[in-house]
């Protein structure tokens, strides 16, 4: 049978091998095979005026680089037991991500957010937002730095959840991964105030026990949520109170987690702007975000 395959790209700069440790650890404990892509980008229009034997030296030792870059990083993975495979190929990154994720039926992309310099461009990175946008695929989106030379350990996944379907999508591949990996899951549910918005009025009581009743609401969602769940898996339910993003990121440092799975977009017209700047949020405070296509993680 088929190895199931997470596709790495890679870009040759040292931020981008900051996946890797998190690659291997998937692969390793979901019994897949990593292929590493490298994407030679098309060479520079102030090129097209030198003669067609030094383009092509060019284009030969660009290509070269890429492969032999590729090369030393699967000699590493092989080293510590993963199946590894790799290609180089020439085109836009995004565009080769996005097909070399469909021709090798890859279960999730797995990159680092980073722009030219290791800087994290504006929505999670050119190429990054441009797989998550017009891609298929789960992707693993890892802030970029220094790659630590053992395998990540994931033993704390969290997942949000803000009432719509969509968002709920994510449960069964969060479950499945907290399963393989015997991490524990924490299902998390942040809901803004109303009092403190409207104190100085008159009815700001009635707001307040409305405020106490949305808590014992939240709470009860999730308790549903997790009944629809396998068993099997550590989990606990926690309800935040406050600015949604705010709150998931201050949870997501005072838990330690590892790991955040959630859907590309929950509620209503703008929600995939408004989750993928919630990701992009986590993912400069140094936190892993596995971003799930809504009709990907409901199959």
């Amino acid at each position: 049978m088929q190895h199931a395959v997470i596709l790495v790209p890679l870009d040759t700069s040292p931020a981008a091998e900051a996946v890797l440790p998190y690659a291997e650890t998937l692969a390793r404990t979901t019994a897949a095979s990593l292929t590493l892509l490298s994407v030679v980008e098309p060479r520079p229009a102030a090129f097209a005026d030198l003669p067609e034997d030094i383009l092509t030296e060019i284009d030969g030792g660009r290509l070269r680089t890429h492969t032999t870059y590729l090369e030393q990083a699967a000699t590493r993975l092989r080293g510590h037991g993963c199946h590894v495979d790799t290609a180089t190929v020439t085109g836009d990154p995004a565009d080769a991500i996005i097909t070399a994720a469909e021709q090798t039926g890859a279960r999730m992309v797995a990159m680092t957010a980073h722009g030219e310099g290791g800087a994290l461009a504006p929505r999670l990175g050119g190429t990054a937002d441009r797989v998550l946008r017009l891609g298929h695929r789960p992707v693993l989106v890892v802030p970029g730095g220094a790659a630590a030379t053992e395998p990540a350990r994931i033993r704390h996944i969290m997942l949000p959840l803000d009432g719509s379907a969509a968002a709920e999508s994510a449960l069964c591949p969060a479950v499945e991964l907290a399963r393989a990996l015997g991490a524990r899951l924490a299902l998390v549910r942040a809901e803004p105030w109303l009092s403190p918005i409207t104190v100085p009025y008159s009815h700001a009581t009635g707001l307040t026990r409305q405020d106490e009743h949305a808590g014992v609401v939240a709470e009860h969602y999730l308790d549903q949520v997790w009944e629809r769940a396998t068993e099997g898996v550590r989990h606990e339910c926690f309800v935040l109170r406050g600015a949604p993003r705010e709150e998931l990121l201050r949870f997501a440092r005072e838990e330690d987690i590892d790991l955040i799975v959630m859907t590309t977009h929950g509620r209503g017209a703008l929600a995939r702007r408004l989750l993928g700047s919630m990701a992009e949020r986590l993912v400069r405070a140094a936190l892993p975000v596995l971003l799930l296509p809504p009709h990907q993680a409901g199959e």
